[in-house]
C-alpha cells in the first residue's frame, strides 16, 4: 500500500455504477482513499460541504448542481468510457502507482492495449498479432469486453461511449460496430462482438479462441 498523508484524501463519487470506474474506485479504496458514493445530487451537495473532498467525480447533470456550491480542488466529469483516465491522473497525486502505464485488458485470447490504442489476439507460443483502433471503436470495445457475455443495449453504449453533449443516434452505434468488426477481423476476432437484434451487443470471449487466424499472419 502506498504511503498517504496523515489525513487520507477523500473522493466523492456522484454517478451510477460503471465497470471501469468501479475498478479504479476500488483501487483508491485499497490505497486508503476515503470514498463517499451517491447518485442523489442533493446528497452529493450536502456531502460536498461536510466532507470537503479532494476529488469530485460526477455526471454532467449532477455536476451542474454541485457547481452551485464551492467545488473541490479537482472536479471531474465522468459520463462516458473515455473519461476514466482523468480519475487515475487525479488520484496519482496520492497513489503514485496510478501514474504508471495502464495494464493490458485480457479477455479470453483478446488483448487490449488502451494506452497505445491497440487490439490483439494471443497465439500459441506467446505471439501476439495486433491492429490499431480509432478512439470511438476502442471505447466501444472496452465497454463490451469489460463485461463479457452481458448484453449491452444501444442506449447504454450511446451513454458510455460518447460524451454527454454528443450523444449519437442508434444507427451510429451500429456503424461503429461494423467498423470495429472489420478491425477485429484482421486479427481473427470478427465473431467476438455479437448482435442481439433490436436490443444491443455483447462480447463473446469464447469466440476469441474459436475464430481462425486470417491468412498471411
Amino acid at each position: 500500500m502506498s504511503a498517504l498523508s496523515t489525513v487520507p484524501p477523500t473522493l466523492l463519487v456522484a454517478c451510477p455504477a460503471h465497470p471501469a470506474l468501479d475498478h479504479w474506485v476500488g483501487v483508491a479504496r485499497a490505497h486508503g482513499v476515503v470514498v463517499a458514493r451517491t447518485q442523489d445530487p442533493e446528497q452529493a451537495r450536502r456531502w460536498l460541504a461536510v466532507l470537503q473532498p479532494d476529488v469530485v467525480l460526477a455526471e454532467p447533470p449532477c455536476l451542474a448542481a454541485l457547481q452551485q456550491a464551492p467545488l473541490a480542488p479537482s472536479c471531474l466529469s465522468v459520463p462516458w468510457e473515455g473519461e476514466v483516465s482523468p480519475l487515475r491522473h487525479a488520484l496519482a497525486r496520492w497513489i503514485p502507482e496510478l501514474a504508471e502505464p495502464m495494464p493490458l485488458l485480457r479477455v479470453g485470447a483478446l488483448c487490449i492495449d488502451e494506452a497505445r490504442q491497440l487490439v490483439g489476439r494471443a497465439l500459441d507460443g506467446g505471439r501476439l498479432i495486433q491492429a490499431s483502433l480509432p478512439p470511438v471503436e476502442l471505447r466501444l470495445l472496452l465497454c463490451l469486453a469489460r463485461q463479457p457475455g452481458r448484453l449491452i443495449t444501444r442506449q447504454e453504449l450511446q451513454e458510455r461511449v460518447w460524451p454527454h453533449e454528443a450523444q449519437p443516434q442508434a444507427r451510429t452505434v451500429d456503424q461503429v460496430v461494423r467498423r470495429l468488426r472489420k478491425v477485429l477481423a484482421t486479427v481473427g476476432l470478427a465473431e467476438a462482438v455479437r448482435a442481439q437484434r433490436g436490443l444491443g451487443y455483447q462480447f463473446d470471449a469464447r469466440a476469441t479462441h474459436d475464430h481462425p487466424i486470417p491468412a498471411g499472419l
